[in-house]
């Protein structure tokens, strides 16, 4: 984790690809913010009582519908972690945050180094004693579903 945040190339991927989807981000997020102020504004006229619940009902079902398309769209563009890194900073300051932080902040790195990859952490070989072994743990673009 730290040598891959630490590693300028990988930083400058993240800013190429968020280069790419900016545009798009930013449509999704206007469309976002519309939707919620017509949700916004279908509750004030139901609560001055201008609009009957079912009308309400009515109405709000496809924004609802789109909100939760548009939010997992954004989540997808951003990676989820829209605050990642975009210039690379030395191992020792990375080793530094994680060592400091809490688990939380570690996901939250952890994501980022990660991107849009999958950690996979091949089964132990069972001569062994139990104990951790990095060399098991490897990153894939997509991983398939055990039968």
């Amino acid at each position: 984790m730290v040598a891959r945040l630490s590693d300028s190339r990988f930083a400058e991927a993240v800013s190429a690809a968020r280069a790419q989807v900016s545009d798009r981000l930013d449509e999704v997020t206007a469309e976002i913010t519309e939707c919620e102020r017509l949700q916004e504004e279908l509750a004030a006229k139901l609560g001055r009582r201008e609009l009957t619940l079912k009308a309400f009902e009515t109405a709000n079902a496809p924004l609802a519908e789109s909100l939760h398309a548009l939010y997992a769209e954004r989540d997808k563009l951003s990676g989820g972690s829209p605050e990642g890194p975009t210039a690379a900073q030395p191992a020792e300051v990375i080793a530094q945050q994680w060592d400091s932080a809490e688990p939380a902040e570690r996901r939250a790195l952890f994501t980022q180094a990660l991107g849009q990859h999958t950690m996979v952490i091949d089964p132990a070989i069972k001569d062994r004693k139990r104990k951790w072994d990095p060399a098991r743990v490897r990153i894939a673009d997509h991983v398939q579903a055990a039968a």
